[in-house]
């Protein structure tokens, strides 16, 4: 009942290399957070002078599917080797 090894069974250096890569991406998504409340101030402030700005929604939401996606994919590219 064994499984034929898949890319990853095979680059095992590459799943680790990717697995770090997104460990950055979370980490650098996270602090992307904090820069979005300076942003979003000046946005709602040109927004205020200008009728046809379109804002981002849910900034705070889009970022963290984005840290739960990149956990989520990390830690699966970790159990692949």
């Amino acid at each position: 009942m064994g499984g034929s090894p898949g890319a990853a069974g095979a680059f095992p250096a590459l799943a680790v290399v990717l697995a770090l890569f997104m460990v950055g991406y979370v980490v650098w998504t996270t602090d992307q957070l904090s820069s979005m409340t300076r942003a979003r101030k000046a946005v709602t402030a040109a927004w205020h002078q200008q009728a046809g700005a379109s804002l981002m929604l849910a900034p705070r939401l889009a970022a963290c599917y984005k840290i739960a996606m990149g956990i989520t994919m990390g830690y699966m590219l970790i159990l692949m080797p």
